[in-house]
């Protein structure tokens, strides 16, 4: 799978390019106060680097609580696995509809297996195809 990406930053001299990948996928997101839920919602990322991410919210976030961060992956593990991106972070910046999330800590779960297809139809006793 082949990810477009931007790149942003001074080109001589400057701060060194920071490569932005907008991975448009469905987030679930809890944030905390010291270890108690503080706030949940669902969203979708609007891009990622490997510092942070950001993602649509439901609601302003509150700066620097912590914040775990789920993201569906769109690429499967051997062909058949979905795969989820969990990322341990900090809220950097948030408005009423984005938050942005400070990477301290990520790894790939899976999230079960992608299905087959649509069931193929059932013939049988008391099929109308019988007879």
């Amino acid at each position: 799978m082949k990810m477009s990406q931007t790149k942003t930053g001074a080109r001589n001299g400057g701060a060194p390019l920071v490569r932005r990948y907008p991975i448009q996928e469905d987030v679930h997101y809890k944030c905390f106060k010291g270890h108690r839920l503080s706030d949940k919602g669902a969203g979708r990322t609007v891009e990622m680097t490997h510092r942070e991410v950001k993602f649509t919210t439901e609601r302003a976030l509150k700066p620097d609580q912590e914040c775990e961060v789920t993201v569906n992956w769109p690429v499967l593990l051997g062909k058949r696995c979905l795969m989820k991106l969990v990322i341990s972070g900090t809220v950097v910046s948030s408005d009423a509809h984005n938050a942005v999330v400070r990477i301290v800590r990520y790894e790939f779960r899976t999230r079960g297996m992608k299905p087959e297809g649509p069931a193929p139809p059932k013939h049988g006793v008391g099929s109308a195809n019988a007879g």
